[in-house]
């Protein structure tokens, strides 16, 4: 079971919603580099008391932080980057509501920061149910944004990670990875799940925006469809939103980001029942471990190819060594006298040149 579920609790049926996902894969030598932000647009928020997310594992409340508070003190170009539209940011007095505009000044949507008591899990149907409390109605903002990180190693449910098998010595360090992430698959949520959800409300999703991001070191080999768009993400813009959560000194600071962008779209024709992205990029794993391993493997190669020789060296018998040592200066004598005969035979013919006339004699 490798799907997320989203359905809320509210007064009315079929209430629209639009759907963000950023999975995060950040190359640091340390475990935790994965994060998955969750945004949540509801044009009818007004209509929505709660919502309820199933997680796939287990999260902890510590592995949930809000992400709203970090939009609305972002500058503007982190503003640009996130929604890739030209937006500002503005502020309510004595709110936790930031107000999203366009260049027209038209509202486009409410940013709201949640804290902890908005937030509330039950450990169930072998993952994880987050319950999320939107504010009382009455101060309660029409169109309502919502965005919040999940993080921790089990985020590596999502991911199955072998060993390139391609190349013998790139083998230690180069790794597959499969990504294959879900959003309301009947076929992957447990009975007991789809049960509950019955008891509340389904959403109507009109738009469900997936990014994949990693650094640009790592290979796209293959997907379940073509995806919409890529880019690389723009330099230091994204640090503050990035560090919310993760410590990021060991962080190369000219790390590239690449975003592979799918995307879905209902229409009058079509509902967006469900979503999925199945992903295989290929990485280099460069973590101490793997390297302390590796290195290892290379000392017990050079020790085994020591031992190994010195046993094959050790079965020539020390008489053949030394016949080979002696036959080899009776053939280095033999060459020598050889070349004394052929010098003086040289010798001889250059006396006979330079006298002509002793010849005549004789």
């Amino acid at each position: 079971m490798n799907s997320l579920a989203i359905w809320y609790q509210g007064d009315q049926t079929n209430k629209v919603i639009d759907v963000h996902i950023n999975f995060w894969k950040l190359p640091v030598m340390e475990k935790g580099g994965r994060f998955l932000d969750v945004g949540l647009n509801l044009p009818e928020s007004m209509s929505v008391d709660k919502i309820y997310i199933f997680i796939p594992f287990t999260v902890g409340l510590n592995d949930i932080n809000d992400l709203g508070g970090v939009i609305g003190a972002s500058s503007p170009k982190l503003l640009t980057a996130i929604f890739n539209e030209d937006y500002r940011i503005t502020s309510y007095p004595n709110s936790d509501y930031y107000g999203v505009k366009d260049q027209d000044d038209n509202e486009v949507f409410n940013v709201y920061a949640l804290n902890h008591t908005n937030f509330s899990i039950a450990n169930r149907h072998d993952g994880t149910v987050i319950e999320i409390s939107l504010p009382q109605k009455e101060v309660r903002k029409e169109k309502t944004y919502l965005r919040f990180r999940i993080t921790g190693s089990n985020l590596a449910h999502f991911s199955k990670i072998e060993k390139d098998v391609s190349s013998i010595l790139s083998n230690a360090f180069n790794k597959n990875e499969i990504l294959d992430f879900r959003v309301n698959s009947a076929r992957h949520l447990p009975n007991r799940l789809l049960e509950e959800m019955a008891q509340g409300k389904s959403f109507k999703i009109t738009k469900i925006h997936f990014f994949y991001i990693c650094s640009y070191c790592e290979d796209y080999t293959l997907s379940h469809q073509p995806f919409h768009s890529v880019r690389k993400l723009e330099d230091k813009i994204w640090d503050d939103y990035m560090a919310a959560t993760h410590n990021l000194q060991n962080l190369n600071p000219k790390e590239t980001f690449i975003a592979y962008h799918w995307k879905d779209k209902s229409n009058d024709e079509r509902e967006i029942e469900d979503f999925n992205v199945f992903l295989k990029t290929n990485f280099r794993d460069k973590n101490w471990e793997t390297i302390g391993k590796y290195m290892l493997y290379l000392l017990l190669f050079a020790i085994c190819s020591g031992v190994i020789a010195n046993y094959i060296f050790s079965q020539f018998p020390k008489s053949s060594a030394i016949a080979v040592v002696v036959g080899s200066d009776i053939s280095k004598d033999q060459g020598e006298i050889q070349d004394g005969k052929k010098l003086q035979v040289e010798k001889e013919r250059v006396v006979v040149r330079s006298n002509p006339s002793s010849s005549v004699t004789k």
